[in-house]
């Protein structure tokens, strides 16, 4: 009777070692599984912040162009009307003169004019 109590703390005693090797075995595994998840995870968040980097160096550059293009043209712009406000200037004098000559013709008889 004793050797068949022993016999089954025995037996009961490599179950529970057993039990308890395949728990620390599987603990190890979903320890093991969730830190490589961890480290894909960081690794994403790695990518995504130099996609970002890159995005934001893009952006800047890209505003910085359209910045110097639209000054150009604002430059042509202001050149070209005030070339523009000039050439009114100037016909306005112009002008000016000539209805001076008229009034001024009108003034003059007309026999000293020829």
């Amino acid at each position: 009777k004793q050797w068949y109590q022993r016999r089954v703390a025995i037996t009961a005693g490599e179950l529970l070692q057993t039990q308890v090797t395949s728990t620390e075995r599987d603990t190890i595994e979903v320890i093991s599984y969730l830190k490589r998840e961890d480290l894909a995870k960081d690794q994403m968040i790695e990518q995504l912040q130099n996609q970002l980097k890159t995005l934001r160096q893009d952006s800047r550059k890209e505003r910085e162009s359209l910045i110097e293009d639209f000054t150009y043209q604002i430059n042509n712009l202001e050149k070209e009307l005030h070339n523009k406000k000039t050439e009114v200037d100037n016909m306005i004098e112009e002008l000016a003169r000539v209805k001076d000559f008229r009034r001024k013709k009108k003034k003059v008889p007309t026999a000293t004019l020829r």
